[in-house]
């Protein structure tokens, strides 16, 4: 399930007022709470952690089924600044258009040929979203980031990218 919590600050660290031990994923993070991702807290969560809305939790949850949902919908909502029910309104429309979007959206699930520890699993399949020059940025796993790889990394070699990403998604960083 999606929650609300408030940010619990710990010198110059900022992380989720949650019990400790609790695993979570965080998923955006607002001037002074943050929405986590965690199955940890069972029905009776602790005070000051509450449930998502219902329709955004459905939509969260739809977005886990279709990672690059998430990750763009994430990404949009980074250093928003707003107030908790705007975000969850902003939110729920960013995912809505991109799970709407996922027919044309030119994504392409594709198979690691390297093994990074901790990072990408050789054999395993991951949404690659697009590229620029000889990157690809593709979805990670569980915390919905975005990151860029050699195309070799995917077995691909650069000609072979502006076939496979007709609508190309492309990002510099």
């Amino acid at each position: 399930m999606f929650y609300r919590t408030d940010i619990r600050r710990t010198g110059d660290c900022a992380e989720p007022a949650l019990p400790p031990d609790t695993g979570f994923t965080a998923v955006i993070y607002g001037s002074d709470y943050v929405i986590v991702e965690t199955s940890w807290l069972g029905f009776d969560p602790p005070p000051g952690v509450d449930p998502v809305p219902e329709k955004l939790e459905q939509l969260l949850s739809s977005g886990q089924a279709y990672p690059p949902a998430l990750a763009l919908a994430m990404e949009a909502c980074e250093d928003t600044n707003v107030h908790y029910p705007a975000l969850c309104e902003y939110l729920h429309d960013e995912l809505t258009k991109r799970l709407e979007a996922q027919a044309t959206d030119g994504f392409r699930l594709l198979c690691a040929v390297v093994d990074e520890s901790g990072y990408m699993t050789q054999g395993k399949y991951y949404w690659v979203l697009g590229y620029f020059g000889t990157k690809v940025y593709w979805v990670s796993y569980g915390d919905y980031q975005i990151y860029p790889n050699p195309c070799s990394d995917f077995g691909l070699e650069e000609a072979d990218l502006p076939k496979m990403f007709p609508n190309p998604w492309s990002r510099r960083i």
